[in-house]
């Protein structure tokens, strides 16, 4: 289905699996799931080419892109607080 897709396909599972299975002994490739392929299968591998998937919408899915996309406000890094 649309969604098993959608989920399969979510960075944090993959960059959970190349870590508990690589380790830190990888070079990041366009993203998690070519990492792995390239670490397992070397130059073989062919880089995946994701499904465009419409109309597919989750809260679970856009949580983590909107953390990774928005900026750092500038007043965060202006304090310190560790002593």
């Amino acid at each position: 289905s649309r969604a098993c897709y959608v989920f399969c396909h979510q960075d944090e599972l993959w960059r959970a699996l190349v870590l508990s299975s690589i380790g830190g002994d990888f070079r990041f490739e366009k993203c998690w799931k070519d990492t792995l392929g390239r670490s397992v299968r070397g130059e073989s591998y062919t880089p995946h080419n994701p499904l465009r998937v419409e109309n597919m919408y989750s809260d679970l899915l856009f949580q983590p892109w909107l953390c990774t996309s928005l900026g750092i406000d500038e007043e965060w890094c202006k304090v310190e607080n560790i002593e």
